[in-house]
């Protein structure tokens, strides 16, 4: 997870489609000082005294949280789940809710995590720390999203095996790296699949706020039944509010029976927490409940003000390679890219190598960083040396134009080396 901060730092004069942060015009006029007053004021108008909606920010925090009805009113509003404060856990970022779901689902049979090839390194990097197979489901063609069909096969061929799994990973909207987002009819047959064969969902939902408030598509949760919930939904307030917060949660309403009795998923998820981070920082999540308090009393949903940006920064990028890369004389007929709706990534394919031995030259002599499908890959696939994803989050226009002619610059070189020509 540091190679991108890392490389980033070593050329800083380049222009870097590596790291998918959030744009920093948002930091401009946030005071979090104010944000922990307004969520104090909350917590006084609710029946605390001064002191103690003092000690609610200061001291250490409940394992679970101290925000977590709040946010399960703005998951009601933003995707109309009726959830309740004791379904969810307050997270160190999304990255310790994926951790810790995995760390608890694992139980002691240790069963393999389900994912599609290419994964988000974050989420096969806590399995891999865990000591947990990684097996892949077979995707829709030129999508990164699970076939409900490829999932019983697996399933099946791993139950033969004497591996049972218990869980699938899944990004559903504007995959990292892929860019790709799930239709609801995919997203049914992926419930409905799940139901069948005993198996937990993990979405992992940080992009959906990118599409407009009109077109989003209901996340697997809005879509899992109560009755028999298969969905544990993960989200960040990295994106949408303060990465610096880092404020995520997860939404667990399964019934478990453990040693102490019938609890939800979501307690023993806390009680796991209790024992890697104990809670999440209160006062980060003060900041994040003055932001959501705000935003209520405003009727905008979080990240609202930012996906139109994005879009836009999305937009800009694709243009750009159609103007740099699509009309190249070396490079026209032999790079391609897809085209997503939302998001901070773009994945091009070329018909030659770009593995990540050629980053040191792309930052050194061109200028430009992007990251090597490699991270991403399962395997030692030979064809996801010749992919690359760029991230636009972070840029300007100005930065993305100038990226993108470096970058095809690059490409020409690489593309010449790979015929064994010179002359670029």
């Amino acid at each position: 997870m540091d190679f991108l901060n890392e490389v980033t730092s070593r050329y800083p004069e380049a222009v870097s489609f590596a790291p998918g942060r959030p744009h920093e015009q948002f930091f401009e006029g946030v005071d979090p000082g104010r944000l922990i007053r307004r969520y104090q004021d909350h917590l006084r108008a609710t029946g605390a005294t001064p002191r103690e909606a003092q000690r609610r920010v200061l001291q250490y925090g409940a394992a679970a949280g101290i925000i977590n009805d709040l946010l399960a009113r703005a998951l009601g509003r933003e995707q109309g789940l009726e959830v309740i404060g004791e379904d969810l856990v307050v997270t160190v970022g999304a990255q310790e809710g994926i951790f810790l779901s995995l760390l608890v689902l694992s139980g002691p049979e240790r069963g393999p995590v389900l994912v599609t090839d290419p994964c988000y390194v974050g989420a096969s990097g806590a399995a891999r720390l865990l000591g947990l197979d990684l097996v892949a489901v077979a995707a829709h063609e030129g999508a990164s999203a699970p076939r409900a069909d490829a999932l019983r096969e697996v399933v099946a061929g791993l139950r033969r095996d004497g591996r049972p799994p218990r869980v699938l990973y899944t990004i559903p909207d504007f995959a990292n790296p892929g860019g790709y987002t799930m239709t609801v009819g995919e997203r049914r047959e992926l419930i409905a699949a799940a139901g069948e064969l005993g198996l937990l969902i993990i979405e992992d939902s940080p992009y959906v706020f990118t599409a407009p408030r009109d077109e989003r598509v209901p996340t697997l949760k809005a879509l899992d039944d109560p009755a028999d919930p298969r969905v544990i939904h993960i989200g960040t307030f990295a994106k949408t509010g303060l990465p610096g917060a880092r404020v995520g949660y997860v939404v667990a309403d399964q019934r478990v029976t453990g040693p102490a009795g019938e609890s939800t998923l979501a307690a023993q998820i806390a009680t796991a927490k209790s024992m890697v981070t104990l809670n999440t920082s209160p006062i980060g999540q003060a900041v994040v409940g003055g932001l959501l308090l705000e935003l209520e009393e405003q009727d905008r949903l979080p990240g609202e003000d930012r996906g139109a940006f994005y879009r836009a920064s999305l937009a800009h990028l694709l243009s750009a390679l159609d103007a740099q890369l699509g009309q190249h004389p070396r490079l026209r007929d032999r790079v391609r890219w897809n085209r997503p709706d939302g998001g901070f990534f773009v994945v091009v394919t070329c018909d030659f190598p770009v593995p990540e031995e050629l980053l040191e030259v792309s930052g050194r002599d061109f200028g430009v960083l992007w990251t090597p499908m490699s991270h991403f890959s399962l395997d030692d696939d030979p064809t996801v040396r010749r992919r690359l994803r760029l991230a636009c989050s972070y840029l300007s226009e100005q930065q993305i134009d100038i990226g993108v002619e470096r970058l095809a610059r690059f490409l020409a070189w690489a593309a010449a080396g790979a015929q064994g020509t010179a002359d670029v």
